[in-house]
């Protein structure tokens, strides 16, 4: 006979993990980049992620994005840097 005997240390714990899972996790997880992406794509009528890449390479500011990333802005730091050391690979 298996009994359902729950301690007061294991009520404890488990009504803890179970606080915090409602303060920390949210009920929606945030839409992850794929999702965002696949929510682009519709929005555009594109097909493919290829597509959306080129859609979005086509159409880029980077004025825009630099004044409201201050990632983008460390990327394109870096990118710069990389072309001035002449690091990049050069097709045959």
């Amino acid at each position: 006979m298996v009994r359902n005997i729950i301690t007061k240390r294991t009520y404890r714990y488990l009504q803890n993990s179970t606080l915090a899972r409602l303060y920390y996790a949210p009920r929606r997880p945030a839409d992850q980049l794929k999702d965002l992406c696949n929510i682009e794509k519709r929005r555009l009528s594109i097909a493919s992620s290829w597509g959306l890449c080129e859609y979005c390479g086509n159409n880029l500011i980077p004025e825009d994005l630099r004044e409201r990333s201050a990632s983008f802005v460390q990327f394109e730091d870096q990118v710069n840097e990389w072309f001035a050391s002449g690091d990049q690979v050069r097709s045959p």
